[in-house]
C-alpha cells in the first residue's frame, strides 16, 4: 500500500518538476536553474519564483511575402502591388517571426 502512494507521489512530482521547466521559457530565468531549485525545494518553490519573475520580452512580427517577386510588405492587401503594376494578381502570404 506505501509503494503504491509513493510511486503516485512521485509521479505527481515529476509531472509539476516539467510543468515548472516548460512554464519558465517564457520568463527571464534560466529553465535548467529553476529545474534545479524545484527538485530541491519542491515544484511549488518554482511556482512561486516564477510568479515573482519578469517574462521575457518576445517580439511577434507578422508580415506578408509575395511567393512571385519576394517582396515584403508591413501591411496586408489582397494582391502584391508590385505584381499589379505588371498586370499578375498574385496573393500575398503571411509570415510569423517570433524572437526574444
Amino acid at each position: 500500500m506505501f509503494a503504491t502512494y509513493l510511486t503516485i507521489g512521485l509521479t505527481i512530482y515529476i509531472i509539476l518538476l516539467f510543468v515548472v521547466f516548460f512554464l519558465s521559457k517564457d520568463y527571464k530565468i534560466n529553465s535548467f536553474l529553476l529545474l534545479l531549485i524545484s527538485i530541491v525545494l519542491t515544484p511549488i518553490t518554482g511556482f512561486i519564483i516564477l510568479h515573482f519573475t519578469d517574462k521575457r520580452n518576445i517580439l511577434d512580427i507578422e508580415y506578408y511575402k509575395c511567393p512571385s517577386c519576394k517582396m515584403q510588405y508591413t501591411e496586408w492587401t489582397e494582391y502584391c502591388p508590385s505584381c499589379q503594376k505588371s498586370g499578375k494578381n498574385i496573393s500575398l502570404r503571411p509570415i510569423r517571426f517570433k524572437s526574444v
